[in-house]
C-alpha cells in the first residue's frame, strides 16, 4: 500500500471501470474526464454510473473487438512497480475480485492470433521506418507503441484501437 501511495495512488478512486463502447464509438478519444466518457455514450458494463470525478484514458488491450477498460491514475500506480499491462491487469483484476468486485464481462476475441516476439520487432521497425515510432525494438508491446499503431490505423482508415494483431502487421506490410 505504501508503495503504490508513493507512486501516486488515490485512495478512494478506482484502478479503472470496465465499459460498454456505444455503436459508432470514435475510437480517437483516448483520455477525457469521467463526464465526458459518460456523454460519449459510454457506459460502465456491471451497470451503473461511471465515477463522477477524475479523468480516465481508454484501455483496449484485445482491441476494439475485446473488453474495453477506462484506467485512471491507479493504474498508473500499479504500473509503476511493473510496466507490463498484463501484470497491471493481473493485479488491479485480482484486487476487484477480493473486494467483491466481479470479473471481466466483455468477450476476448478467440480467433485472433496474436504476434509473436520476432512479429513485434517487425511491427515497430516498420512503424519507425514510417516516422510513427520512435521507442526502443524490442518486440514489447507497450503504450508507445500502442500509440504508433494507432497513427498508422488512423492513416489508412482502419479502426484506430491500438491494437497490434496481424491484419496491422500485414497492413504494414503491403503499404
Amino acid at each position: 500500500a505504501n508503495y503504490l501511495r508513493e507512486h501516486g495512488w488515490r485512495p478512494g478512486d478506482p484502478w479503472g471501470v470496465e465499459v460498454a463502447l456505444p455503436q459508432g464509438f470514435d475510437f480517437t478519444q483516448q483520455r477525457m474526464p469521467f463526464s465526458g466518457w459518460a456523454a460519449a455514450g459510454v457506459r460502465p458494463a456491471a451497470g451503473g454510473a461511471l465515477p463522477g470525478g477524475g479523468e480516465a484514458t481508454l484501455f483496449l488491450p484485445a482491441g476494439a473487438r475485446g473488453p474495453a477498460f477506462l484506467v485512471t491514475g491507479n493504474y498508473d500506480a500499479i504500473k509503476a512497480y511493473n510496466s507490463s499491462d498484463s501484470y497491471a491487469m493481473g493485479v488491479a483484476l485480482l484486487g476487484q475480485r477480493l473486494t467483491g468486485g466481479g470479473g471481466v464481462r466483455g468477450d476476448w476475441p478467440r480467433d485472433a492470433r496474436m504476434l509473436d516476439t520476432t512479429e513485434r520487432r517487425e511491427l515497430q521497425e516498420r512503424l519507425t521506418r514510417l516516422g510513427l515510432y520512435d521507442g526502443k525494438i524490442d518486440g514489447k508491446i507497450g503504450s508507445m507503441t500502442r500509440e504508433a499503431v494507432r497513427r498508422f490505423q488512423l492513416s489508412r482508415g482502419l479502426t484506430p484501437d491500438g491494437f497490434a494483431d496481424v491484419a496491422v502487421l500485414q497492413a504494414l506490410r503491403t503499404r
